[in-house]
């Protein structure tokens, strides 16, 4: 059985000079259960996904961040064209544990 999670959450830029990545936050009750599901079973604290954002689907990772103390999500360039996502934007991502 796939574990999924529904996330809506507002895209937000890095900070500093790299200033061309944007995340979202993955909520609280989807951290419980991401680290539940996840514990042990990959490096870095990085969970593999399928992330789905509107019409465009994709494989890629969240990451654990001790500072947020929360799970954050890259959105890739491609993604964020196709879907016509800015700073700011509100989305909603389903993803799909892998």
């Amino acid at each position: 059985m796939k574990k999924t999670l529904r996330i809506k959450e507002k895209v937000w830029i890095w900070p500093g000079e790299s200033a061309n990545w944007f995340f979202v936050y993955v909520d609280v009750s989807g951290v419980l259960k991401i680290r539940e599901e996840t514990k042990g079973k990959r490096g870095f604290g990085s969970v593999r996904v399928r992330a789905t954002l509107g019409k465009t689907s994709w494989v890629s990772s969240m990451f654990w961040s001790k500072k947020e103390n929360c799970y954050i999500f890259p959105l890739k360039a491609q993604v964020r064209k196709k879907e016509d996502i800015l700073d700011g934007d509100e989305v909603r991502i389903k993803f799909e544990l892998i």
